[in-house]
């Protein structure tokens, strides 16, 4: 009785767990692990690819960046071989951005600080920036030339204007004097300019004004001419400040 009871048991035991054999192919092949152990694995083993693109911008960028650089190499070899110069902004400063030296603010305070009175500037101007030899050789070449304190009109004639001494220059704020001092004063001025430039000197500040380049540049230009003897011109008492060039 015992044989046949484990007979059907064995015979149950077989019915309810197939063999390995009779399996599908599908799950035969499976490992033996779980499925929460095979998603792991996947993540581990198998990372997700970057997209394609992503490889690609870098590339791209750097390839522009060369394409540029190749253009403006171009342009600078033509530019130097042709001998022309490319348009360039303005500069923001005219010059003399650093005073070396100046004369204070009244005609003792000038001379406290070492001026000296210079006619073709009408100014009073330290040595480091006064050619005292040039000065005086364009005052004897050119002048003397007429000071007034007020301009000859139609009810005031010259004749009747008391001319101002050479002595009384240095210290009168305002004076009125004659075409041809301006345009003395003017080539004076410019031609102090191209010594200091050749010296690497400072120059007056009036000096490297471009403002005052351009109304000399316009005086001398016009072609309407004006006797060098009428007294149109008002002038007024500087004290000057050495600047640099730069």
């Amino acid at each position: 009785m015992a044989m046949a009871q484990n007979k059907r048991i064995h015979s149950w035991f077989n019915r309810e767990m197939p063999r390995l054999d009779e399996l599908p192919d599908e799950e035969a092949e499976k490992p033996f692990i779980t499925p929460t152990s095979s998603e792991s694995d996947d993540e581990v083993f198998h990372p997700k690819q970057k997209p394609w693109y992503r490889h690609i911008i870098p590339i791209a960028g750097i390839a522009v960046a060369l394409f540029l650089g190749m253009i403006a190499f171009s342009i600078l070899i033509n530019d130097s071989k042709s001998g022309s110069v490319p348009d360039a902004p303005q500069p923001q400063v005219q010059g003399g951005s650093v005073v070396t030296a100046h004369c204070g603010t009244t005609p003792e305070e000038a001379q406290e600080r070492g001026c000296f009175w210079d006619i073709m500037s009408f100014g009073w101007m330290h040595p480091s920036c006064l050619d005292q030899a040039e000065s005086a050789k364009w005052a004897e070449k050119y002048g003397p030339w007429k000071w007034y304190t007020e301009r000859p009109d139609n009810t005031t004639s010259e004749e009747d204007l008391i001319p101002l001494t050479q002595e009384e220059l240095p210290y009168t704020p305002v004076v009125w004097t004659t075409q041809g001092y301006h345009v003395q004063h003017c080539l004076y001025v410019l031609k102090m300019i191209h010594l200091a430039a050749m010296k690497e000197g400072p120059v007056s500040n009036e000096g490297i004004e471009l403002g005052h380049t351009d109304h000399c540049a316009m005086l001398i230009g016009n072609p309407e001419l004006v006797d060098y003897e009428e007294v149109n011109t008002r002038v007024h008492l500087l004290f000057v400040q050495c600047v640099t060039l730069t």
